[in-house]
């Protein structure tokens, strides 16, 4: 009986930290992936293999990065209707000059993610905010949801 008490101590000393871990993503991580998930639906209503492949390999890696078994389906990890929760948010509630400001301010912004450039991308953020902040617009709501669709990858 001591014997099978130490094995489960062992066992649960192993195994508890990561369940602690499990489905806790930072919250650039868990912005990356709602949006890798929501283009990855889109994607696949679309067919589009080759973007969902990459969609795909996105989200498998934040989720190798966080330690989450590949087993895990995406819907568990992502944010609640994540897909569905900024569909009023089209690019069509913007005003032409503003979305076009937006658009510019999105595509140096993800260039910027490229490059690491955190003043740069401070800056696009709070650009894309103000715009949106001027519509109503959620701060927490992706800005490729009201980016203009070519701009969304």
């Amino acid at each position: 009986m001591r014997r099978v008490l130490q094995l489960m101590a062992l066992i649960a000393a192993l195994v508890l930290p990561a369940l602690c871990q499990y489905g806790r993503l930072s919250p650039d991580d868990q912005r990356e992936f709602d949006k890798a998930y929501t283009k990855w639906v889109n994607d696949s209503r679309k067919n589009d293999r080759d973007d969902i492949d990459k969609d795909v390999r996105r989200m498998q890696d934040i989720m190798a990065r966080n330690n989450i078994p590949p087993s895990v389906s995406y819907e568990q990890i992502a944010t609640p209707g994540t897909n569905n929760a900024y569909r009023d948010y089209a690019p069509s509630r913007l005003s032409p000059d503003d979305q076009h400001e937006f658009d510019k301010a999105y595509e140096k912004w993800e260039k910027d993610i490229r490059k690491r450039d955190r003043d740069d991308l401070r800056k696009d953020e709070r650009k894309m905010q103000d715009i949106m902040a001027r519509y109503n617009i959620p701060r927490d709501v992706p800005y490729d949801q009201v980016v203009s669709p070519e701009y969304r990858h």
